[in-house]
């Protein structure tokens, strides 16, 4: 009700990064669970008062509701009698409408010990893939690296919730959601032509750590809450890092409007070629520098190649007395953007480590 959460001004304290601000927020975990129990316990009432045991059993009862109308206004005239019509017997009038059966089976089979032939074909009903791996190495019910290669088109939340020991590797493209909830591991989506949009929306959603490589174009709201994932991408939607909080970005290429709305942390990196990035950028929330510390940007885009192997990148390195002036730093209006360095260190220290390994 406030509207003022991309202002990292919430007068409660709940969507803000402000410490003075932060304190306002009495709330704990507790409470939202005892709230949620609460409703659940309404709702069994309800449901007790007229006679059935689950949500299931009401499902398609329309002889269980009734038109209450006011006698007088617009919303009198409202008609009901299609909502109240009797179902068909045996409840609903059509089938649920599910989601298809998902191939998350590849991460069931992993756990199981299966070996692949890779690359691993994937088709867009395939979601989810590498969430119950993340989940079990989170939980120690997996104890070793996982390292997987992949062909074709990924469907939503392509390597969410990615864990330190991860590692996914995409030669294709993939729907929205990809690395949400991210934080650690590494994962590279990889296309031959990098002008074109090779991934989703929202990816990098609250990511919070890990590395995400991309060497193609992504949708709108990248890295939207990053909160510490390190990330390149050859080019993005409208809204890029969006009420990003820590972490470090590299944009190869353009971007739409609204870039860093609400960003209070972190840094980004973009490659201004049309020079028009000042027309993009948020100008209440972020701030156009000159880039500094352009050996650790060198660095990067190296490791992006290395990962990648996109031509678009090696040709800005080989090219880097040149392309290296085009290269603009966003950064936080109320952090300057060598304060704002620091927070790339994180990123550093993930990209010597990656390297040492390769």
């Amino acid at each position: 009700m406030a509207r003022q959460c991309h202002l990292n001004t919430c007068p409660v304290g709940i969507a803000t990064q402000r410490e003075d601000l932060r304190r306002k927020f009495k709330g704990t975990p507790e409470q939202v669970i005892r709230f949620f129990m609460a409703v659940a316990e309404d709702v069994r009432e309800i449901l007790a008062t007229i006679g059935a045991r689950s949500l299931a059993e009401i499902v398609g009862r329309s002889d269980l509701l009734e038109a209450r109308l006011p006698v007088s206004g617009k919303a009198s005239t409202i008609k009901l009698d299609r909502v109240l019509r009797p179902a068909m017997a045996g409840g609903c009038v059509q089938p649920r409408n599910d989601p298809p059966v998902s191939r998350a089976a590849i991460d069931d089979a992993v756990l199981a010990g299966v070996r692949f032939r890779e690359p691993i074909p994937l088709r867009n009903s395939d979601r989810s893939i590498g969430a119950r791996l993340a989940g079990a190495i989170a939980s120690g019910r997996m104890r070793k690296k996982v390292n997987l290669s992949f062909n074709g088109t990924a469907g939503q939340s392509f390597g969410a919730f990615c864990v330190d020991g991860m590692r996914f590797v995409l030669d294709g493209d993939a729907n929205d959601g990809v690395a949400k909830g991210m934080s650690g591991g590494e994962i590279v989506i990889r296309n031959r032509n990098t002008r074109h949009v090779i991934a989703g929306n929202a990816v990098l959603y609250g990511a919070t750590g890990g590395r995400l490589f991309i060497s193609g174009r992504a949708g709108e709201r990248f890295a939207i809450r990053n909160s510490g994932a390190f990330a390149v991408v050859e080019g993005t939607g409208d809204h890029a890092c969006e009420y990003m909080t820590a972490g470090a970005v590299i944009i190869l290429g353009p971007t739409g409007i609204n870039v860093a709305a609400g960003m209070t942390g972190g840094a980004l990196f973009v490659y201004d070629e049309a020079a028009d990035l000042d027309q993009h950028i948020n100008p209440a929330s972020a701030v156009l520098s000159n880039v500094a510390g352009e050996e650790w940007l060198y660095e990067a885009i190296a490791l992006h190649v290395e990962a990648t192997q996109s031509e678009h990148a090696a040709w800005l390195l080989r090219n880097w007395n040149e392309t290296r002036a085009m290269f603009r730093c966003v950064s936080p209006r109320e952090i300057s953007a060598a304060a704002a360095l620091p927070e790339l260190q994180v990123a550093r220290e993930a990209s010597t480590s990656l390297r040492r390994r390769a």
